[in-house]
């Protein structure tokens, strides 16, 4: 594996073993704990949509802008709580 990831994953990484591929997963997971639906578990991490519809209406910015939230939910819980 690259060491570029690496290098800038490092400060969430709790040992030399993890890799930017077991980071994806763990991101996955923890949205599907959160409650994101696929289609957003799949943008994230960068998957082919087979939706044309999802994939397609409500523009760019919309699809950014729910996986912005979702990740923020899902990654930081705590700070979502507190500021709603």
């Amino acid at each position: 594996m690259s060491t570029i990831p690496k290098k800038y994953l490092g400060d969430y990484r709790t040992n030399d073993r993890q890799t930017p591929y077991g980071l994806r997963h763990r991101v996955a997971a923890k949205l599907r704990s959160a409650g994101a639906e696929q289609i957003v578990i799949d943008r994230v991490l960068g998957h082919a949509i087979e939706d044309v519809g999802a994939a397609t209406y409500g523009g760019v910015e919309d699809r950014l802008e729910v996986d912005r939230k979702w990740l923020k939910k899902a990654l930081f819980p705590l700070d979502t709580e507190l500021r709603g």
